[in-house]
């Protein structure tokens, strides 16, 4: 009755309902015909089912519109995050070895000296991460300039401070984001160290023929051909028990945006080779091949 009593006072006349899915969303309210004395027929009722039809299928559009776009943000920010535990835990991985190695060579004063730098750096990347933060581009900007990579890549291996590093640097000038750079050496040699044994060397070299690369090889479990060929670059995608997928993804993304690339070489038990060419192009036939 106290809807009755509404609906004459509102002059409803008719109920549309709107479903989706099985459940009722909402009503289209009817008033009178404007000709009081027109009766509806059946195909009066189809339009007023057809025209709910359409008004759920537009609200169900709109709900779903909703989700995606709290799909997407949420999309988003798992990324962002997987990026930065990934960076976070390079970091801590560096300050982990440089403990273990600080229980032998304490009272060594070039390791306290190597100690204190790898300290300072970690710092300054882990500020720079939050600035990243602050401050979230789809793009971030490089901020390059002239370094010498040789001692960019002494640098970052001071980290380690393990026997088994062997360098062969050549004096390299590059205009580069160091502090993006770095992230790729940083995580080639944790994953040089990670797939080899506790005996294995791992070789990094620089060189400008026939333009500026790095190059860091090991002699460790290596890699199948179809592994490089169809998942190594891919995010989410790992050969490690606890890894993320996310390193060589990243890398690969900061060396192409120097307009550089990545080369691969490996096989499987006999260890990898990764080759960074900084700049311009370069075509040359590899086992894995250019990625």
């Amino acid at each position: 009755e106290a809807f009755q009593g509404a609906f004459a006072e509102s002059s409803i006349r008719y109920l549309v309902p709107l479903t989706i899915q099985g459940g009722l969303e909402g009503v289209i309210a009817l008033s009178p015909p404007v000709n009081r004395t027109e009766e509806f027929n059946y195909e009066d009722f189809d339009l007023m089912r057809m025209l709910g039809g359409q008004a759920a299928a537009t609200l169900l559009s709109l709900q779903l519109h909703g989700q995606l776009a709290v799909a997407r943000e949420l999309a988003a920010i798992g990324k962002v995050t997987t990026f930065v535990v990934h960076d976070l835990k390079n970091s801590v991985t560096g300050l982990g070895m440089m403990l273990e190695n600080a229980r032998d060579y304490m009272g060594d004063p070039e390791f306290q000296e190597d100690m204190l730098e790898t300290v300072e750096t970690t710092v300054k990347n882990t500020k720079g991460l939050i600035h990243r933060l602050q401050n979230l581009k789809e793009r971030p900007i490089l901020e390059l300039r002239s370094i010498s990579l040789e001692n960019l890549i002494q640098e970052e291996c001071r980290t380690f401070a393990s026997d088994r590093l062997c360098l062969d640097l050549s004096p390299v000038e590059v205009s580069i984001d160091d502090g993006e750079i770095r992230k790729v050496v940083r995580n080639l040699l944790l994953n040089a160290f990670e797939a080899s044994s506790e005996s294995g060397e791992i070789t990094v070299s620089t060189g400008a023929e026939p333009q500026p690369f790095f190059r860091v090889s090991d002699q460790g479990v290596g890699m199948s051909k179809d592994f490089i060929q169809n998942r190594l670059f891919k995010p989410l995608e790992t050969t490690k028990k606890k890894g993320f997928g996310i390193g060589l993804y990243q890398c690969r993304n900061i060396v192409e945006s120097h307009g550089g690339f990545m080369e691969v070489e490996s096989r499987e038990n006999e260890g990898s080779i990764f080759t960074v060419w900084l700049s311009g192009s370069h075509e040359k036939t590899t086992p894995g091949g250019n990625v």
